[in-house]
């Protein structure tokens, strides 16, 4: 909406279609602990169904596009935005959980960084997020090497990967009676 405002709406038909093709920022939304209004019985009924409707494979195929997108777009200067960093770092991150464990990746970074074992990756996101903290959007840093190589293995991992998650075909005729459920109310 603006600089301040983060806000989004869908139209009911279009918000059920997209959900059928696992389309992952609806999804994102819905597991979004901000909410301002609607029907929360109807969102309550569409996450209970996110782990039959999710699709590892087209979540992961997006998540490796948006990372890639980061990387190649935003991290490749000799000075970086650091909110760049972490446009790339969480769709890898979200990538690997959809690889890896073959689920619905969760909103939270902190949970998603848990995929990785590693004690200095820890530490330079750690590095990272400090200096967001006093941050500024605009503000710039060196690229960090480790988080380059991680990127850069990770999302190549994750795009081999997400093409051997099997294709999921779910038919429309549940979401179509939740949809005729609501509309009737």
């Amino acid at each position: 909406m603006n600089e301040v405002l983060d806000i989004a709406g869908w139209d009911f038909r279009k918000a059920l279609q997209l959900f059928l093709k696992s389309n992952a920022p609806l999804y994102e939304w819905l597991q979004s602990p901000v909410y301002y209004m609607g029907d929360r019985t109807f969102v309550e009924e569409l996450r209970a169904l996110m782990p039959k409707y999710f699709s590892c494979r087209a979540g992961s195929h997006h998540y490796v596009s948006m990372g890639y997108h980061a990387f190649e777009s935003e991290l490749q200067s000799a000075s970086v935005r650091l909110k760049k960093y972490f446009y790339a770092l969480r769709p890898a991150l979200a990538a690997l959980w959809a690889v890896e464990k073959q689920e619905l990746p969760p909103m939270e970074f902190g949970k998603l960084r848990d995929m990785v074992s590693d004690a200095d990756w820890h530490r330079a996101v750690d590095d990272l997020l400090q200096i967001k903290a006093g941050a500024d959007e605009k503000s710039m840093i060196k690229p960090v090497p480790l988080l380059q190589d991680w990127l850069q293995k990770t999302l190549a991992y994750c795009k081999e990967k997400s093409s051997q998650l099997p294709e999921l075909h779910n038919t429309p005729e549940e979401l179509n009676a939740l949809f005729r459920n609501y509309i009737a109310a």
